[in-house]
């Protein structure tokens, strides 16, 4: 199959997703006020006039308001890895926003049974011990950072 094909294939999962956001974003009951207001052009006062409307998404900022019915689906995500409550607060922010999404987050990871059970005790790896080189040269080991100031030293 090619590229295209697939380029096809997720445009259309796009194009569903964005029926179903904008359905669900006009049937909410705190989005669906806010995007009548913008698409008949009012205007919005205080926070509010931060909102704006782009490919039929409701935007606060940069990032992509969510209707209740998708919170939990996004909320999920955000956890999939298990990273834990600041990082998940970091990535929503880049991407996501609707009203108290900080205490949701907090919720959703305060009652993750997985991560409950490993915050005691978390898992611990083995400690490997490096045999001496017998020679320069014989084994070279390579330390990564970052990112830091945006770059990766190797």
């Amino acid at each position: 199959m090619t590229s295209q094909y697939f380029r096809c294939h997720r445009l259309k999962h796009y194009r569903l997703l964005l029926r179903s956001y904008d359905r669900e974003t006009s049937q909410d009951i705190e989005l669906g006020p806010l995007l009548r207001a913008l698409r008949e052009g009012k205007d919005l006062q205080g926070r509010e006039a931060q909102y704006t409307i782009e490919d039929g998404c409701i935007m606060y900022g940069q990032r992509v308001c969510i209707p209740r019915k998708f919170r939990k689906n996004v909320l999920e995500e955000l956890h999939a890895g298990h990273l834990g409550i600041v990082k998940m607060k970091a990535i929503a922010r880049s991407f996501v926003y609707w009203k108290n999404i900080d205490n949701d987050i907090e919720e959703a990871a305060k009652n993750c049974v997985d991560c409950a059970r490993y915050k005691a005790d978390p898992p611990k790896s083995k400690v490997h011990y490096w045999e001496y080189p017998s020679m320069p040269w014989e084994r070279i080991h390579v330390d990564f950072a970052g990112p830091i100031l945006n770059t990766r030293f190797s």
